[in-house]
């Protein structure tokens, strides 16, 4: 499906190789015009990816359609500029979390409070994520209306719907986090995988 052009058409002569409807490509084929990649995250209709690192770093670019974006659609690579120390990155159904250096930034679609900066209120820009501030990040992972972060000290924090893990989360209510949450019941561990499904969670020691 590539309604959303999610799949990385962003020129006529792309177009014409296909020989199909662009909306629905129906074979493999070479995405041009845009550098080598090293890691590539797909959402419902968007993709961002990240370049092989350089001396001055790499870079994240990200084409589709959604809430990540601030117009309804990018056809072309858009470079996200101030993520030149990425760690690592994740993309949700419709949401992204950034570990940049120390740093965390989370945008897109937040109804649940996945980006985990304090509120519901979805992001169309890199908002910095408060509430992980000093963790030492390490790695991200996101779902379709969670995320979930581990840290250099073994540490793992979930933000967003949270109803599968309220048996190891502090509070036995039924709401969403909209700041990341410690999980107690992981902070003995060191995990060295972390995935997010659409709902569900999988922790790796």
């Amino acid at each position: 499906n590539n309604d959303g052009g999610q799949c990385g058409i962003f020129n006529r002569r792309d177009a014409a190789n296909l020989e199909t409807n662009v909306d629905i490509i129906w074979k493999p084929f070479v995405v041009s015009d845009i550098p080598p990649m090293a890691v590539i995250q797909c959402g419902a209709k968007f993709v961002i990816a990240q370049t092989r690192k350089e001396r001055n770093g790499s870079h994240l670019y990200m084409w589709g359609l959604g809430d990540v974006f601030l117009k309804d659609g990018v056809n072309s690579p858009i470079v996200l500029d101030g993520f030149e120390k990425v760690i690592d990155f994740a993309a949700g159904e419709n949401h992204v979390v950034v570990i940049n250096g120390q740093r965390v930034f989370s945008w897109g679609k937040n109804d649940s409070g996945q980006l985990g900066i304090g509120s519901t209120s979805s992001q169309q820009i890199p908002v910095e994520v408060l509430s992980l501030k000093g963790k030492r990040p390490l790695k991200v992972s996101a779902g379709s209306s969670h995320s979930i972060v581990s840290t250099c000290l073994g540490h793992v924090y979930l933000a967003g719907a949270s109803w599968a893990l309220q048996s190891a989360l502090p509070s036995a209510s039924l709401y969403d986090r909209v700041h990341f949450s410690l999980i107690p019941a992981l902070c003995s561990s060191s995990p060295n995988k972390i995935t997010a499904g659409e709902n569900c969670s999988i922790v790796c020691n």
